[in-house]
């Protein structure tokens, strides 16, 4: 939060621009009135005038001695820029008078037109930015505020507004430059105050960026100021600045002194920080300690560690042992790290952060019996998800696969979530041998009956991430059988949808959001929009999104990505476009990246599908500007360029740091194999797309397919070039939505082909 009222947002004062000056009528032009004295004609004819005499024009309302009035044309004519000024102007006021009528978007129309025709007109900005705040319209607001600070970046207060705009859209880097450009400026210098709050604000900010340097930067600047007793900052301030727990606040303060070689700051406030809490100076005993060690002092850190120890204090957890472990390092001890860990444990046995330490120490010096033991004791008075997973990874490594089941069954009862045992998991599902061996009792067990809830979906994971989705189903369902819950059901359909049994998975998607009560409801509804979509009703999963935004927004980003999904996928595009171009533009201020990206991707890929290639790439290429170092825009755009075939070193680049990124990514193997093809590298290309296609859902993706058929035909393999394209045809036929110009392609080769021998068909009898 701002300080001093500068939470909330500070609405600009909408400044008036005062046309001056007199308001000019043209005078009342009368008829001139005739000469008193006319001369007499002379004789023999009527008066002539002179010949170089105007003729008098009679002007119609002119009176006696009225000067006639002549146009005034300047000397210099406007140019185009000052007449737009000009016209600017007007706008503006009108604009005002609309506003001042609460006709508000007469007022902004003619606020924007005149912005329009003069971009540097700064008044009529703070109107625009003011009357969208007072409309509730923050993406408008902010729009002009961006606009404003372009063209006058001295104005504080918009400065610091901007950056809370910007934290309201948890775009955390762009609060961060607006606020620290508001400090470089004078006025807020001069208001300690706003300086203050401002720098800690802006601390803040870059840690979450986890740019230490710059939040050590801002941090030494206010630690410096607090301790300043010429400073006589309030308290009211400084309760402000340092929260609840002034003394967390200052250690936080020294470890980013310390991070960044800020080594006597850091002494400093960690000192300042022991004196503020009222818990002691442990605290302060294990900080000097890791300032000892970054100053290449290990023995004085050792004697301030111990001093911590001593106290048998908690307070730092894992961080006080691993430091221990950096210490004995640093003086050639680290065969001592397991003796010294076994010392503490014992005059400490309730500690199980200390405990759990051990265990792990035991378990990487393979002394498999001893971490047996620790983590058996410490689960029994604290079982965390920790311990359970350092249990499971003890038996894994010994190959106990009953053992292994059952505690991995126990962690994920105990967190009733998958997420803490993940890592082990995924460990498990890379050795064959293992999974096989947990299949094997998992089957002994379930006949027996001694399979429960906890194990059963475990297992099902373990063997969806190995990829054996047919056994996966088996344990997910059962698991189901046991209980009805929540990540069994999700197991479950996302293994069915993997496995494209579309209609399998609607049905258990439909039971699973039938629960009206379920907090999850809106999750499965999204699932079984897809689910539904992917089955060929569209209509569905149109009803199934609706529903799902019926319970969180009308405007939830990734609901509002489903629906333009589920009408790109049907292939309604005149349906699909102006709702991803909707949604983009609602993301552009660094609200959820991911869909944004999502949405940018879908949308370039319907223009390429539309003929419309280029528009295509200028969006994938808008993205790879802005983040060069994406693998999915990498890797779009680069199979873009090789399916072209224009671009292909470039392509070949930009895939190969997607798949640098995801080296088992099966698009991305099958774009990198793809471009080989194209630079004519066919035995590179051969692999990859190979391994793209056994990675795919029962090898059966068509498109890849299509792929490895071109490939083997290049390498003069027709036997097998023919049989990938006839698997890719079965393939694409059996799609619930069937693409048939890809049908039609892999069908013409395949008639170029005979089917007996692999070779070409001539083209007519007569050929040769």
């Amino acid at each position: 939060m701002l300080f001093l009222g500068l939470k909330n947002r500070t609405r600009m004062a909408a400044g008036c621009i005062v046309l001056t000056g007199a308001t000019f009528f043209a005078p009342q032009l009368r008829a001139q009135e005739k000469p008193a004295d006319k001369p007499a004609a002379p004789a023999g004819g009527a008066a002539k005038a002179p010949a170089d005499t105007p003729k008098p024009t009679a002007i119609p309302g002119l009176q006696p001695g009225d000067d006639v009035v002549e146009p005034l044309t300047p000397k210099t004519p406007r140019t185009v820029a000052e007449d737009n000024k000009v016209k600017a102007a007007a706008l503006f006021a009108v604009g005002k008078i609309f506003e001042a009528k609460n006709d508000h978007q007469a007022a902004l129309k003619a606020y924007k037109q005149a912005v329009a025709l003069d971009p540097q007109a700064i008044e009529v900005y703070r109107s625009l930015i003011a009357l969208a705040e007072a409309l509730n319209q923050p993406e408008e607001s902010a729009h002009w505020a961006e606009k404003l600070v372009e063209i006058d970046a001295t104005d504080f207060r918009l400065l610091i507004q901007l950056g809370q705009l910007r934290i309201e859209r948890r775009d955390v880097a762009g609060a961060a430059k607006h606020w620290e450009a508001a400090l470089k400026l004078p006025k807020v210098r001069e208001e300690q105050t706003l300086y203050l709050g401002l720098l800690r604000q802006l601390s803040g900010c870059y840690a979450i960026l986890n740019q230490k340097e710059d939040a050590a930067r801002c941090m030494e600047i206010l630690f410096v100021a607090l301790q300043d007793p010429e400073r006589k900052i309030p308290l009211t301030l400084r309760t402000q600045l340092l929260g609840k727990d002034p003394g967390a606040t200052i250690e936080e303060m020294g470890t980013y002194f310390l991070d960044t070689k800020r080594s006597e700051l850091a002494v400093r406030a960690f000192k300042a920080a022991a004196e503020l809490k009222k818990g002691g100076s442990g605290n302060l005993e294990f900080n000097l300690a890791r300032v000892y060690l970054q100053t290449d002092k290990p023995d004085q850190a050792l004697e301030q560690l111990q001093k911590y120890f001593d106290d048998q204090r908690q307070t730092k957890g894992r961080a006080a042992y691993e430091l221990l472990a950096d210490i004995l390092k640093k003086q050639n001890r680290g065969d001592e790290v397991l003796t010294r860990i076994s010392e503490l444990a014992e005059k400490d046995p309730r500690n199980s952060d200390l405990q759990y330490y051990l265990a792990d120490q035991y378990l990487a010096a393979k002394k498999f019996e001893d971490a047996e033991r620790v983590y058996r004791k410490t689960i029994l008075f604290d079982a965390t998800p920790e311990g359970y997973r350092g249990l499971a990874e003890c038996y894994r490594q010994q190959d106990r696969p009953q053992d292994l089941l059952d505690v991995l069954g126990k962690a994920y009862s105990k967190a009733e979530e998958i997420d803490p045992i993940e890592v082990e998991i995924k460990a498990i599902s890379a050795d064959k041998k293992l999974v096989q061996s947990l299949l094997d009792f998992g089957l002994k067990a379930k006949s027996a009956g001694q399979l429960d809830f906890g194990g059963s979906l475990v297992l099902a994971n373990i063997l969806s991430e190995a990829t054996m989705n047919p056994e996966a189903v088996e344990y997910f369902t059962y698991a189901l059988s046991l209980r009805k819950h929540k990540d069994a059901y999700f197991g479950l359909s996302q293994t069915l949808l993997e496995m494209r049994k579309y209609a399998e998975a609607i049905k258990v998607l439909e039971e699973a959001a039938d629960d009206r009560g379920s907090d999850t409801r809106a999750n499965f509804l999204y699932s079984l929009s897809r689910a539904r979509e992917l089955n060929g009703d569209t209509d569905g999963a149109l009803e199934a999104v609706r529903d799902a935004k019926r319970i969180l927004s009308d405007d939830h980003p990734m609901l509002a990505y489903q629906e333009a999904w589920i009408y790109y996928h049907a292939q309604k595009y005149d349906e699909a476009i102006p709702r991803f171009e909707k949604l983009i533009a609602s993301l552009q201020n660094g609200q959820s990246q991911a869909t944004l990206r999502q949405a940018q991707f879908s949308l370039s890929n319907i223009h390429v599908l539309q003929g419309n290639i280029r528009k295509g790439e200028e969006i994938l290429e808008g993205v790879l500007k802005e983040s060069p170092d994406d693998p999915s825009v990498n890797n779009d755009l680069g199979y873009l360029y090789a399916d072209q075939g224009k671009n292909l070193e470039q392509a070949e680049k930009m895939i190969a740091k997607a798949l640098a990124a995801e080296p088992e990514n099966t698009a991305y193997l099958d774009s990198m194999g793809w471009v080989l093809f194209k630079l004519g590298k066919i035995d590179q290309a051969i692999p990859l797309i190979e391994k793209a296609c056994e990675k795919s859902v029962g090898g059966s993706d068509e498109t890849l397919l299509d792929h490895l058929g071109d490939v083997y035909d290049k390498a003069q393999q027709p036997a097998k070039a023919l049989e990938a394209w006839k698997k890719g045809l079965k393939s694409a036929k059996e799609s619930p939505r069937p693409d048939q110009k890809l049908i039609q392609k892999i069908e013409d080769k395949i008639k170029a082909r005979d089917g007996d021998s692999g070779k070409l068909k001539p083209a007519s009898d007569k050929t040769p």
